[in-house]
């Protein structure tokens, strides 16, 4: 989503998210001319998750707080492409890859321990 929406603003013609699509990866391809600002469509891929989950995170509801973790994780997760193409070591995004994995690991624990528990209030 950030991709397209920063190409978008950078006057891309186009730009196509492919989330499933056999055994690939979710990816954006942004089709420019003049590609000039490839660095902030990049960084922007990683930073429209992050800075709605932030958002989400200011909510203080306890529900919506850990799907805001959950989304963390996921754009972290994801973030591995972007991270090797903005230049950095593939070892790097492995770790950062590997954080985002367990983020999700942990708010998907908390996520259901939320919902027991309120299932348990309500019988």
């Amino acid at each position: 989503m950030g991709h397209a929406l920063s190409a978008k603003y950078f006057g891309c013609e186009d730009a196509e998210t492919t989330l499933f699509k056999s055994f690939f990866n979710p990816h954006t391809t942004v089709y420019c001319e003049n590609f000039e600002n490839s660095t902030a469509i990049v960084l922007s891929g990683i930073m429209v998750p992050i800075v709605f989950a932030v958002i989400f995170l200011f909510i203080r509801e306890r529900f919506i707080t850990y799907n805001a973790i959950f989304l963390l994780g996921v754009s972290l997760l994801m973030a591995h492409g972007d991270l090797n193409q903005m230049g950095f070591s593939r070892m790097f995004s492995l770790i950062i890859s590997f954080v985002g994995g367990i983020i999700i690991t942990t708010a998907i624990i908390k996520i259901a321990t939320f919902e027991l528990m309120e299932t348990a209030q309500q019988e």
